[in-house]
């Protein structure tokens, strides 16, 4: 094999990171992503911003399937974020097939979620 042949295999298998959900939180838990059957998701990182002037509260869970958004797959349940202010997670987590993220806040529009990762 050339060594041409052995740098194009190598970018192949290169996945690159992009950003895999980017919502406003509603008020209800509400699912904003799905890994797909078959795939893996490599989440990267985690951003929540709060985009107004007050605080708000807001859950994230990672939920198997069959399951829904409860405190035992809460992955942050009721943290406060100051208005105007972002929480970063760059702690790495991994999801599988039919693994769901959801969101949600006490108060409507006021969360911005983004999360980015690498599915596999």
């Amino acid at each position: 094999m050339s060594a041409i042949s052995s740098d194009i295999n190598r970018l192949d298998r290169y996945r690159a990171r992009r950003r895999i959900v980017a919502v406003l939180a509603r008020t209800s838990a509400v699912s904003v992503y799905e890994v797909p059957s078959g795939r893996t998701l490599r989440i990267e990182s985690i951003s929540v911003c709060n985009v107004g002037t007050t605080t708000a509260t807001f859950r994230l869970h990672i939920v198997a399937p069959g399951e829904s958004a409860a405190t035992s797959n809460a992955v942050y349940y009721n943290i406060q974020i100051r208005g105007n202010a972002t929480l970063l997670d760059d702690s790495p987590r991994y999801l599988t097939g039919g693994d769901r993220i959801a969101v949600r806040s006490d108060t409507a529009s006021a969360i911005a979620v983004q999360i980015h990762g690498v599915e596999e």
